[in-house]
């Protein structure tokens, strides 16, 4: 660095540095009045494209950005946080002695060059002359709303021209359709193209520790900490995914106010539904919709989505638009398409593309045709029959979540009646599993041969992290940009499968349900759902446990057979090898879907409809589902509960097991008290790695 570059410590004008840190839409935050960038902005991941293509070369963290390449140009689609990630670098940039500029495309005037930069310098830095930044050695520019339909290609080129002159380092921000631009742009030829991602589970997870970090100052490190947490991921995560709406950071942050806005007013608001509503409101405040307009609005987009959803498609051609608007005008009075299509569009609502016209986000095409369904509903024969037919599809992803919005614009019971009928009906003649002693013959006779379990001490944090990077492992193998199919016949060869889909399709809706209403449903109406879900889940875990019970014998048959044609080959060490291999399955299964049910089923609330249906059960499983429920909603670790059932069902090796699996978990993933740690160990009789412990014991003196 020059000499002239050590002399300066460059500092921002205190209004410029306010914009920097102003977010754009103000959250409602319980402890905070107003939020700034810093308090909430987590760095998103950006996926390195080779060549402009779809081919992805890795994924880099975007603090990363210097140690890429010196021009890229990052890409993202609307309201993805393509502004606040610029402000942000920018801090990051001045903090590590570059010196940045941010340019608008859209004010820039690239014929006089010169002039607007040194205006841009000066209402940055209140003591850095313009002669001062040219002669900088590591400045860098930032370019916003590059793709703008403002700027014109001419000017974009000489924009391109101008900066490669005077920066040596450049990043350029542009809607993600500008891909397509990207090979008519010489100027660009040189420029990494890196693609802005949603936030995955580790950020989000990021992200709702900083909303609550900013609660108090109290240590964190305590139960209500980590169940306000859970809560907030339980919240958000239900309500994003990639095929529904995606984890931008503005719409992970609406969900968490609707969630605390919902709280504070202690309205049972934050259903499903209630949380899309609000994010489509302030989708049309934003596209400029009046609103003594946004009734209309709504019914234009609750007949489109409709129409698409009488035609099984997500798209609507030029020509069936206009047929669209043709028949609208017949039933309701007449809209200017252009303006309403125009509109919708600019909210980030629906998508014009060449082919037609869509929903951006199936979201709201979801909401909306659930809309249109409610408005109609049994009205006649027809719109009966329509209903039957859905909820018979339910084991379908996009049919599953219309079905879901459905039961946020209506309360008709028929609706409900309808969904438990149809899981009542599958599988009724197979008895539920129960985790009873003389169940499963073979997993009990042979869970006393397998090694105990140990607790070992774990961090907290790193344990929730890994299970965070488990999780985006798993949805980046599963990922497919295919969109839900909304109808799919039914074939003999696949019926058990869209049998089984069926019963967890149902069980999702009727704990949706379940929580959403358990203020308005009487007590018997909430019994119901609650157990004629647990018992649809639990006779389809005995169907899983015939099937691979049938496959363990068989498999041990086959190899009993191949060891008397061939007796140099020891018997007893393959067979050991084989039914260890289907223990853990049959194990590792149960548990996993005993954790499934809780999950769906489960709440911070309803604690006597819980502890009433368990207790006319009367079940090893229904024990163990309440148990999960108790630990991950309430984060309720009754050591004596769990005292009373391990000398209940003391003999019962597989029940015993999985309480104590239960158990560690929950240690693993919050800050459990030594001394209750210590009252655990001794009742559930769990082994412990005493080289670890004795580390523990150093750490948590302060517990005694």
């Amino acid at each position: 660095m020059s000499e002239i570059n050590s002399e300066i410590k460059p500092r921002c004008h205190a209004k410029y540095y306010e914009y920097i840190q102003e977010i754009d839409i103000q959250f409602s935050h319980p402890r905070v009045e107003k939020l700034k960038l810093n308090n909430l902005f987590i760095y998103p991941d950006l996926e390195v494209k080779s060549n402009y293509s779809e081919d992805v070369n890795s994924i880099i963290n975007s603090e990363r950005f210097l140690e890429l390449e010196s021009k890229i140009v990052i890409l993202g689609e609307p309201e993805s946080g393509k502004t606040a990630l610029i402000k942000q670098l920018f801090v990051f940039s001045l903090r590590h002695n570059y010196l940045p500029i941010i340019i608008d495309a859209n004010c820039f005037k690239f014929f006089e060059f010169d002039k607007c930069l040194d205006k841009i310098v000066s209402n940055t830095y209140e003591n850095i002359s313009y002669k001062y930044f040219i002669n900088y050695s590591q400045r860098i520019c930032f370019v916003d709303n590059f793709s703008s339909t403002n700027i014109s290609e001419r000017a974009r080129k000489e924009l391109l021209k101008k900066l490669d002159k005077n920066f040596d380092r450049i990043i350029i921000l542009a809607e993600d359709i500008f891909r397509y631009d990207i090979p008519h742009y010489k100027e660009l030829d040189e420029y990494q193209v890196l693609k802005l991602l949603p936030l995955n589970n580790v950020k989000r997870t990021q992200l709702i520790e900083k909303w609550v970090g900013l609660e108090s100052e109290e240590d964190y490190q305590n139960n209500h900490y980590w169940q306000r947490i859970d809560t907030l991921k339980r919240h958000v995560n239900s309500l994003v995914s990639t095929t529904i709406v995606p984890a931008k950071p503005l719409y992970v942050l609406m969900f968490i106010s609707s969630f605390e806005v919902v709280n504070t007013k202690k309205i049972e608001l934050t259903s499903y539904g209630h949380c899309y509503q609000y994010l489509i409101y302030q989708q049309l405040e934003r596209g400029r919709v009046k609103p003594d307009e946004i009734e209309k609005y709504f019914n234009v987009l609750s007949e489109l989505a409709g129409t698409l959803l009488d035609g099984k498609q997500y798209t609507l051609s030029e020509l069936e638009l206009d047929d669209f608007f043709d028949n609208y005008s017949q039933k309701y009075l007449s809209v200017d398409r252009s303006i309403v299509i125009n509109k919708l569009t600019e909210a980030n609502i629906l998508n014009n593309l060449e082919g037609g016209i869509r929903f951006r986000y199936q979201y709201s095409f979801y909401f909306f045709a659930a809309k249109n369904l409610a408005d109609n509903l049994y009205q006649n024969i027809k719109s009966e029959e329509k209903i039957k037919y859905l909820i018979s599809k339910i084991h379908l992803e996009g049919i599953r979540n219309i079905i879901l919005f459905l039961t946020h614009h209506t309360k008709d019971p028929r609706i409900l009646d309808e969904i438990l009928y149809s899981v009542m009906e599958l599988f009724s003649n197979n008895i539920a599993i129960t985790l009873e002693k003389n169940s499963l013959p073979f997993l009990q006779s042979f869970a006393s041969q397998i090694p105990d379990l140990v607790l070992e001490n774990r961090d907290t944090r790193q344990e929730r992290r890994r299970e965070d990077e488990l999780k985006d492992e798993i949805e980046k193998n599963n990922s497919s940009d295919e969109e839900p199919q909304l109808n799919i016949e039914a074939t003999p060869e696949f019926k058990l499968f869209n049998d089984i889909r069926q019963v967890f399709g149902a069980t999702e809706v009727c704990g949706q349900i379940f929580r959403n209403r358990m203020g308005s449903l009487d007590r018997d109406s909430l019994e119901l759902i609650y157990e004629e879900s647990l018992m649809s889940s639990l006779r389809l875990l005995s169907i899983f446990m015939q099937i691979n019970d049938y496959a363990r014998e068989q498999t041990i048959r086959k190899i009993e057979y191949f060891i008397e044609n061939n007796p140099e080959y020891s018997n007893s060490k393959i067979v050991k090898v084989v039914e260890t291999f289907f223990w853990d399955i049959n194990y590792d299964l149960i548990l996993s879907i005993l954790t499934k049910i809780a999950h769906a089923l489960g709440s911070n609330k309803g604690e006597d409809i819980y502890s009433k249906v368990t207790k006319n059960i009367n079940t090893p499983a229904a024990y163990l589902i309440k148990l999960i429920i108790d630990l991950q909603f309430k984060k309720d670790l009754d050591v004596d509960n769990i005292s009373k059932l391990y000398r209940k069902y003391i003999k019962n090796y597989i029940f015993i097991r999985m309480l104590k699996q239960i158990v560690i978990k929950h240690c693993y993933m919050h800050d459990i008290n030594f001394k209750v740690r210590q009252r655990l160990i001794s009742i559930l009789k769990i082994p412990v790695d005493v080289e670890r412990e004795i580390v523990f014991l150093k750490s948590r003196k302060s517990d005694y």
